[in-house]
């Protein structure tokens, strides 16, 4: 599956896999997951704003530039943590920075 941007908030995802996915934007905001797969896609700039999480594993996915990362009850691989730190960093209200200040 591609596609640029695909919307589902306010969904309910249940017992669905994604898996082999190109979806950069993929917008979930506020989408309850439960029983969700997310399997080596491609989620660049996804949103997970207000996403309810019941059950969410996500594994071997490029994660760059997703938003709204606070995903209790999310299980992740822990390859796929790194490209996901800004995002979790950001969700918490934690500022990453090379400076001292």
């Amino acid at each position: 599956m591609t596609g640029e941007e695909l919307s589902l908030r306010f969904s309910t995802l249940r017992r669905v896999t994604l898996r082999d996915c190109t979806l950069p934007g993929l917008d979930l905001t506020e989408a309850k997951l439960e029983e969700v797969r997310l399997e080596r896609c491609s989620l660049t700039r996804a949103q997970f704003n207000g996403a309810k999480v019941k059950s969410l594993r996500i594994e071997g996915c490029e994660l760059s530039g997703v938003t709204g990362a606070a995903l209790a009850g999310a299980s992740i691989h822990p390859d796929d943590l790194l490209t996901l730190a800004a995002s979790l960093a950001e969700a918490i209200g934690m500022t990453v920075s090379a400076d001292e200040e």
